[in-house]
């Protein structure tokens, strides 16, 4: 998962948005030692920025799972999986 990924995007009609087409990357790297992963996602429609996210993905080993922590610019209160 780490590196940088771009990639068009259709986005479909929802009581939230109308539907439209837009553009996304991905940039993701290791950090701390390698046990965890950070990425940003951004989110571009009409040559503006409409969205931002920031993960943290790791390891819990007392529950044997991986983790993911969010982040994002539409004041989404911070989850975690």
């Amino acid at each position: 998962m780490e590196g940088t990924w771009t990639a068009e995007e259709t986005m479909f009609p929802s009581p939230w948005i109308p539907g439209r087409e837009g553009r996304r990357r991905v940039e993701s790297r290791q950090e701390l030692d390698g046990f965890f992963l950070i990425s940003d996602y951004v989110q571009e429609r009409g040559g503006h920025t409409s969205y931002r996210g920031h993960g943290v993905f790791g390891w819990d080993p007392g529950e044997k799972r991986y983790t993911l922590h969010w982040f994002d610019s539409m004041g989404t209160p911070a989850t975690s999986r």
